[in-house]
């Protein structure tokens, strides 16, 4: 039986419904550590307080799996940050000496008002706080055949595993017209999984760079740009809404 770390972040949210589905496709067909990276909401629509009594009670079901828990404080950690302003970040083009990124298009770089405001802008990088802090608190990374970010609120209906990959993240489908890759689920060997302990800031700067990336353009770059170089296989089969669902 594989060994496998997983990184299981994220809002607290659709956990309860989502277990069944982890435990079927992913718990008990290999031997398991989770490492939980949570915050003490239940997600941005309901940012009241969770009690220790409430998270401890929410988390038991995973106590067969888990070798650890980190709570973050959300009011704490958006009180503490040192946000990303709009009006002071830059764009990248696809210049013939460049890789080809997939952006926004150039007609909406100079809006004011266009979807990445301020706020989205911090979103995209504030999700990899909690996937960096799981990653570091995995003391032997290599005593595992992969490593894996999985968020809570993923509803997992099928997962075929790639153990010879460097890297594996999710298929575009049904929208590879906007996206190379989707940044739900990501796993690999654990010499390039390493790359999570360092996303989050990496994150941030690569969006004060290039205000005109996606969050998954934001994945792609730093995957390519955090060494070890890692050769990234996109699954044709692991899509969203046939393989798992996102439930807010």
């Amino acid at each position: 039986m594989k060994k496998i770390g997983i990184v299981l972040c994220g809002h607290l949210r659709s956990h309860r419904h989502n277990f069944k589905y982890l435990y079927e496709n992913l718990l008990s067909k290999h031997d398991c550590d989770l490492y939980i990276s949570t915050w003490n909401v239940m997600d941005h629509n309901n940012p009241s307080t969770l009690s220790e009594e409430k998270i401890e009670e929410e988390l038991a079901i995973y106590s067969d799996w888990t070798k650890k828990i980190l709570i973050h404080d959300a009011k704490i950690f958006e009180k503490s940050k040192n946000r990303i302003d709009r009006a002071n970040v830059g764009f990248w083009e696809n210049t013939p000496d460049k890789k080809h990124y997939i952006i926004k298009e150039a007609s909406r770089q100079e809006e004011l008002s266009y979807d990445t405001d301020n706020y989205w802008i911090n979103r995209i990088s504030d999700q990899w706080y909690a996937v960096e802090k799981g990653f570091e608190a995995i003391e032997e990374p290599s005593s595992y055949d992969l490593l894996m970010r999985h968020r809570l609120d993923i509803c997992l209906l099928n997962l075929q595993l790639h153990f010879d990959k460097d890297l594996v993240t999710a298929s575009p489908e049904p929208y590879s017209h906007l996206y190379r890759m989707r940044d739900h689920i990501i796993y690999g060997k654990p010499e390039h999984m390493i790359k999570f302990t360092k996303f989050y800031e990496n994150s941030r700067n690569a969006i004060i760079k290039y205000n005109n990336f996606l969050a998954e353009t934001v994945l792609e770059y730093c995957l390519d740009t955090i060494g070890p170089d890692s050769k990234l296989f996109v699954d044709p089969n692991l899509k969203e809404y046939s393989n798992y669902r996102i439930l807010k």
